[in-house]
């Protein structure tokens, strides 16, 4: 008799490949910018090389998944991946390799949506937020262990063998999925894309929902793809060293996971959210205070009511020395 896994754990172990395998070019960056030769302002764009295609193609690789099916296109997308996580590997220069990225953001796409959406067809309505907890896990998990992984292993063997590695994660994903996930039958066969997305727009406040989402990925990929390389720059650290902090890091947004979705299923949602963007705000703007005077800068803010609020900070910059990514 062959047990199957519990498909959250598929799904989480699948978020937590994925993520990994576009966040991971985080605490490379240093190093791919002096192996290849260009700045670290070019080697940053790898990063959005990835993001703005996986962005951009998600609302139409929700379509396929609804029309194809979930599982083949987590299949495809976790194969994809890992193929040119193969072809980055081998790279000779920086526009292979962000052409490799490019297009695996693209495939890369294909996962996160029709996994998630697996959540909603798999889990009834009192399990959904705690298993949307566990989906949420996978972003940490990445965090706390894919992401450090891949920078030791940048750091001791080089980035490229970093790439040789989760390409033959993904596969194993690919072929975890393909065995054992469930099959769930396409959801809108028999409907034209015009009404499927004319539905989903009716949907109530949902512009509401997707610039709340917009904001927290937004600050999510920023922590995970830029804090590397400003921590290795700014504490002279190598790729192995930083992963000890990235993992600390990691380890409040795994409590956060699970505190919220244990929540989520005992209180309104929105107010969960709202409480913890503040806290989140209120910890962010301390820390960055913290990071500016480190480098002998200053930070303030300019309130007016009915109009906003500006923040505005200064950061001396010494002869000959690079600012920003």
């Amino acid at each position: 008799m062959n047990a199957r896994p519990d498909p959250i754990v598929l799904i989480t172990a699948g978020v937590t490949g994925i993520v990994t395998s576009v966040t991971m070019i985080g605490p490379l960056l240093v190093d791919i910018s002096r192996d290849l030769g260009i700045s670290l302002g070019q080697a940053g764009l790898l990063a959005a090389a990835a993001g703005v295609p996986q962005a951009l193609f998600s609302p139409f690789s929700g379509l396929l998944s609804d029309r194809l099916g979930r599982k083949p296109m987590i299949v495809i997308a976790f194969a994809g991946v890992a193929v040119l996580s193969f072809a980055a590997a081998l790279a000779p220069g920086f526009a292979a390799l962000a052409a490799t990225r490019f297009a695996a953001g693209l495939l890369g796409s294909l996962a996160p949506t029709s996994l998630m959406a697996s959540v909603g067809d798999l889990f009834p309505s009192e399990r959904r937020a705690r298993a949307m907890g566990w989906f949420n896990m996978g972003f940490s998990f990445a965090a706390i262990g894919g992401v450090p992984l891949m920078s030791a292993i940048g750091g001791a063997l080089g980035w490229r063998w970093a790439f040789v590695t989760i390409g033959v994660v993904m596969l194993l994903l690919a072929g975890s999925i393909g065995r054992w996930f469930p099959r769930i039958p396409p959801m809108a066969s028999g409907t034209s894309v015009l009404a499927t997305y004319r539905a989903v727009w009716d949907v109530p406040r949902l512009l509401n929902l997707l610039g709340a989402n917009l904001a927290e990925r937004s600050l999510f990929g920023m922590i995970a793809i830029y804090l590397p390389a400003f921590v290795m720059l700014s504490f002279h650290l190598s790729a192995v060293a930083v992963a000890p902090v990235l993992i600390l890091v990691a380890l409040g947004a795994i409590g956060g996971n699970m505190l919220g979705g244990r929540l989520g299923d005992r209180f309104p949602q929105p107010v969960i959210f709202v409480v913890a963007q503040i806290i989140s705000a209120g910890l962010g703007l301390a820390l960055s205070r913290k990071f500016i005077e480190l480098h002998g800068g200053k930070i303030w803010v300019k309130s007016q009511v009915g109009q906003g609020s500006r923040f505005t900070f200064t950061v001396p910059v010494r002869p000959g020395e690079e600012l920003g990514f």
